[in-house]
């Protein structure tokens, strides 16, 4: 990439977090990318839609010629495109603060470069399932809860 160093790529998925803002982020970028094709357009007014989405990629694009910021948009895209997927199942919703814990919690990890992807499934119950590049991870609290009461007697 010619314009997003690593450490600015770092911050544009960071600041999405999940596939769902990454591809709302993306149809923006396509009405961006549309609008510098047209003579003495004002892109103001998108940027700052796109800083809602990265800070960093408005201010980058803010101040370049409409060239340069169909190249940044291509990078951008591709970036989107080819970061790693972290497949969350859960049954229910996750808060927005639910979603920034868990980015921290993969980021601290050792994960770089992802977006997370939520799926509802109402089966995972009161737990989560977890999918990376063919890993699976069941976190599921009734099944730690059974696991636990096994070394219980009850019997009274």
């Amino acid at each position: 990439m010619n314009h997003l160093t690593s450490e600015t790529q770092g911050r544009i998925l960071s600041s999405l977090q999940t596939v769902t803002r990454a591809t709302e982020m993306s149809f923006l970028l396509d009405e961006i990318q549309s609008a510098t094709y047209t003579q003495g357009a004002d892109l103001k007014g998108l940027f700052g839609k796109l800083s809602y989405y990265s800070k960093e990629l408005a201010e980058q694009i803010g101040g370049t010629d409409f060239g340069i910021t169909r190249e940044i948009i291509k990078e951008t895209q591709d970036l989107i495109k080819h970061s790693d997927r972290l497949r969350v199942e859960m049954s229910y919703t996750p808060s927005k603060d639910f979603l920034s814990g868990l980015h921290e919690i993969f980021s601290t990890l050792g994960y770089q470069n992802f977006l997370l992807e939520f799926t509802i499934v109402p089966e995972t119950g009161t737990g989560a399932r977890f999918y990376h590049n063919g890993n699976f991870i069941d976190i599921s609290m009734f099944d730690l809860i059974k696991e636990k009461m096994k070394e219980f007697n009850f019997n009274i």
